[in-house]
């Protein structure tokens, strides 16, 4: 009986560790295998027998593409037939070229050509394994566990440091496919006999100066396909030249994130206190504060986020920001998930500057303040410190009758987190899960002391 092989899961460990392994391999195919070709005259045992290695590995790894589910529009295909088409009208014919053993060839073909091994000039087309790398940094780009600026920087890095490689080895090589004429650059080098470390050192330091439109004139071209080749590299080099100050210039608002953003509301801020003439003082704790509440919320990220997403998801990330982040799990210890969720929801999250009043005397008790983070004193009217309250408590009766006024300022002890809910949305909240006011009725049992001494 013949039985079908399930299709891998693009997302299990071991599959994953493979991956790192082929771009390990490609690495090699890119530096490794170039260098040798370019500056090495015999290759090693150890050398040919590592790259053939290589090789088997590649053609595993296009078998373990053609066989692995993936994902499309959130949905993951384990169709094997829609998984091979979709590899053959992909990458397949780019990997077949870069993996094909043209090596085999080698018995129709003399053994040097110039005074490159043949074998080495059969082995360039897998340089096109190139694109195993770059497809692994795009799935990078989507994994949202990995910073993308790093993924951006890394991947800006691999294209320089790759193309000034190839660049420096095709230089090398072209002069050696000439057969090293008195006039070419490497004899004008003097590098006939230089050792292969050397002459790459000499090779790259001329692709870095013309890729980046330095040229110093110290190497310079004298054959006729040296100066053709070095007209394309100026060319690659203006290309990449632009692609690094694109990237450059796309990452400083990546890496700075909505800093800078924050920055010009803080100077339009600046100037509006200047020509309203606020007191120095003033205008300092305001930007303070407003720099402060920036670096905790981001801008109010939370909020717009939960805005704009579509009802499930909005309450799965409520019950992660009820859970991990605004701490109503250890104010409501009882409630459960879908309560939380509500909680979040409707909750209003503030946070106050030192010395700002949470709630002033006088004012109508029309809201509940739970502390998520810091601590607030309660002030009597003249001026006396009659209790600390610290994270996890509240202040603000639920049951207050209609009008009843604040005896007591509560004031902010440095930087102070507080959640406030009015107290319609707490009942209209509780009507409809019996859970829920349950554990607000636990929670503000806790607190009746405050509230019933001192009215705030």
């Amino acid at each position: 009986m013949k039985v079908a092989l399930k299709p891998f899961d693009p997302s299990n460990r071991w599959l994953t560790v493979w991956r790192y392994f082929i771009v390990a391999g490609v690495l090699y195919s890119i530096f490794i295998v170039p260098y040798e070709i370019g500056f090495v005259p015999h290759f090693s045992t150890a050398m040919e027998a590592l790259t053939n290695f290589i090789h088997v590995a590649f053609i595993v790894d296009m078998a373990i593409i053609a066989h692995t589910a993936y994902w499309r529009s959130g949905q993951l295909i384990t169709d094997r037939r829609q998984i091979r088409m979709r590899y053959i009208k992909g990458t397949f014919w780019i990997d077949f070229l870069a993996n094909f053993p043209f090596e085999l060839l080698l018995f129709f073909l003399p053994d040097h050509i110039g005074n490159i091994p043949t074998v080495g000039l059969l082995s360039l087309p897998h340089i096109l394994r190139i694109h195993r790398l770059f497809q692994f940094l795009g799935n990078w780009e989507t994994n949202p566990n990995i910073n993308q600026v790093t993924v951006r920087v890394i991947k800006l890095v691999f294209v320089v440091a790759i193309s000034a490689h190839l660049v420096a080895v095709a230089w090398h090589m072209i002069w050696l496919l000439e057969g090293k004429p008195m006039e070419g650059w490497g004899t004008n080098a003097v590098l006939s006999n230089a050792p292969a470390l050397e002459a790459y050192i000499h090779s790259l330091y001329w692709a870095v100066t013309v890729l980046t439109t330095v040229g110093f004139g110290d190497i310079t071209p004298t054959t006729e396909i040296e100066i053709l080749f070095t007209i394309v590299v100026m060319f690659i080099g203006v290309t990449i030249y632009a692609y690094i100050i694109a990237n450059i210039t796309m990452l400083i608002p990546r890496i700075q994130g909505g800093r800078i953003e924050h920055q010009e509301d803080l100077d339009a801020l600046r100037d509006f206190m200047r020509e309203r003439r606020f007191p120095a003082e003033l205008q300092n704790r305001v930007i303070n504060y407003k720099d402060f509440v920036w670096s905790q919320t981001q801008g109010d990220y939370q909020r717009r986020l939960l805005s704009v997403l579509p009802h499930g998801l909005r309450h799965e990330v409520a019950a992660h920001l009820a859970e991990h982040i605004l701490g109503l799990r250890q104010l409501f210890p009882d409630a459960d998930e879908e309560s939380l969720t509500r909680l979040v929801m409707a909750a209003q999250p503030e946070i106050h500057p030192p010395g700002g009043a949470i709630a002033a005397s006088g004012q109508i008790i029309q809201e509940v303040f739970f502390i998520t983070d810091g601590e607030a004193r309660i002030i009597s009217g003249d001026g006396t410190a009659l209790c600390v309250l610290a994270a996890g408590e509240h202040f603000g009766s639920i049951n207050a009758k209609a009008g009843t006024t604040r005896s007591a300022s509560v004031i902010a002890d440095g930087y102070c987190s507080v959640l406030r809910l009015d107290r319609t949305q707490i009942k209209d909240l509780s009507e409809g899960d019996p859970k829920l006011r349950a554990a607000i009725r636990r929670v503000t049992k806790r607190g009746e002391r405050v509230n019933t001494q001192w009215k705030v």
